[in-house]
């Protein structure tokens, strides 16, 4: 019977690595958003948009009350002085962090840098909690009052747990290693199913006889789990740090206590559905022939999951190699520049020639990808057809989109292959965006591109402005999305 239960304990491990693996990787998703080397707790995110709050006057609210209420705060902003989406972490006050710190996988490595670097940014954005907590609510109460946006989340290991596993992928981890398990409970059965009848006919009290099952099964995976939780958390330690022990050994005892009681209520329902009965013990048929429904039932789960698990996996390979080929869309446009002003009446045309006169700059020396895109909410009574977007671009934009790229992502199109519609209303836009001077039949220079098939473009979206009561007037071009527009090239 030992030699069983080494089997059980055997299996049982490489079980319990996986969830191991599975914790690891939940601890690393909890260490990005509240990095555990600085001590985050806690996250805001706080929109000064509504408020009637100046840049500079925003800034000094939120000194004052991080130094008032102890808080630590540190405003999440992006790292402008390197290529990608690197991040550099701002203290609003000084303080006793680290100067640099790494997460949980070590590979990247975050920079603490003082108040100075936000010289040129907005108050918006994420800020997380390196300070106490217990005065936190003071400043929500605070920001809210004075008509501040305030969104506070709270750091919670089971929210990460909760996410990871209700991820598709992951869930086929945890059927697949119930479905295990419960094999590992039918082998016991089985093995012990002599035994048991046995005991039935010396007279041994049916409660006495489920209690020795599941305690000895029982024991055999805590032994396991043990094993490894003590082996985990020590490779955790040495390798990753262990201020990161307590969140992983939180998670992965989780996912053991999990997994253990739901093995031994199925190990329960299997040794009471399969009792051995007085025909089976009188007719002397074999012990375990009680335990075949249970394993053409496994077996059948199994080839469920096996079969299930292809299409989401067949599904999961095609998006990933699409994300990664927009991710490479992404990275090439990876130095943006975010336009916002206001100006009156009297001074648009100065301002507008003056951004002419920079972009005709930049785009001499080949140096700006610009796209300028309509959406259908902006011209709600034009049939856009198959696109959900128009957009104008120029040569370096459509350049950066196709490079590298095996097939051909954009192809040329004939404006009269188009609505008539849709073309008025590209006409009348040119009519507004082209300075005096230009030729009438500009639309008959104009070179028309669509993507091809299904494929989706990074644009950015253009925006008009309101008239405010001072007669301000502001314009902005917001960051890029992906859409399937139709390009025009000038």
């Amino acid at each position: 019977m030992n030699m069983y239960k080494r089997i059980i304990v055997a299996v049982s491990a490489a079980l319990f690595t996986l969830l191991a693996l599975l914790a690891a990787i939940i601890t690393d998703l909890y260490d990005r958003e509240f990095p555990q080397a600085i001590g985050s707790d806690s996250r805001l995110t706080i929109s000064f948009k509504e408020s009637s709050f100046s840049i500079s006057e925003a800034f000094s609210k939120l000194e004052e009350l991080d130094t008032r209420l102890k808080l630590g705060l540190v405003k999440v902003a992006p790292d402008l002085a390197k290529e990608g989406d690197g991040k550099i972490f701002a203290m609003l006050n000084d303080g006793t962090l680290p100067d640099a710190f790494t997460w949980f996988n070590g590979n990247d490595t975050g920079q603490i840098v003082g108040k100075d670097q936000l010289a040129n940014s907005y108050p918006d954005g994420l800020y997380l909690v390196t300070g106490s907590t217990d005065r936190l609510g003071e400043l929500e109460d605070t920001l809210r009052d004075a008509g501040v946006d305030v969104s506070r989340r709270d750091a919670s290991i089971l929210d990460s747990l909760v996410f990871v596993v209700q991820e598709k992928g992951f869930t086929t981890v945890i059927l697949a290693s119930l479905v295990l398990i419960s094999s590992l409970a039918l082998f016991w059965l089985s093995v012990r199913a002599r035994g048991r009848a046995l005991r039935v006919l010396g007279g041994s009290p049916t409660k006495r006889i489920l209690m020795q099952d599941l305690t000895a099964f029982g024991g055999a995976l805590f032994i396991s789990a043990g094993t490894v939780a003590i082996v985990a958390a020590g490779y955790v330690g040495v390798f990753h740090g262990w201020m990161y022990v307590s969140v992983f050994l939180k998670v992965l005892i989780s996912l053991q206590v999990i997994v253990i009681a739901i093995s031994l209520f199925v190990a329960f329902i299997m040794s009471a559905s399969t009792w051995p009965s007085a025909a089976m013990l009188a007719t002397r048929q074999p012990t375990v022939k009680s335990l075949r429904s249970m394993a053409i039932l496994i077996q059948a789960l199994t080839f469920v999951l096996v079969v299930a698990t292809v299409a989401p996996a067949w599904s999961a390979y095609q998006h990933s190699s699409a994300k990664a080929a927009e991710m490479a869309q992404w990275k090439r446009l990876a130095d943006q520049v975010s336009i916002v002003f206001a100006t009156d009446n009297d001074e648009m045309d100065h301002t507008e020639a003056m951004i002419g006169n920079m972009v005709k700059d930049a785009e001499s020396i080949q140096s700006v990808a610009l796209s300028y895109t309509f959406t259908k909410e902006m011209w709600p009574s034009v049939d856009f057809g198959e696109y959900s977007a128009v957009s104008f671009v120029n040569q370096r934009w459509l350049d950066l989109i196709t490079l590298g790229e095996q097939q051909q992502i954009v192809e040329p199109i004939s404006h009269h292959n188009i609505s008539e519609d849709l073309v008025h209303e590209v006409q009348e836009q040119i009519n507004i965006l082209s300075r005096e001077g230009h030729p009438k039949n500009l639309l008959e220079q104009l070179i028309f591109f669509q993507p091809v098939k299904d494929s989706q473009l990074p644009v950015a979206q253009g925006g008009g402005g309101e008239v405010s009561t001072l007669e301000m007037m502001s314009y902005s071009l917001s960051f890029p999305r992906c859409m399937k527009p139709l390009m025009i090239l000038p």
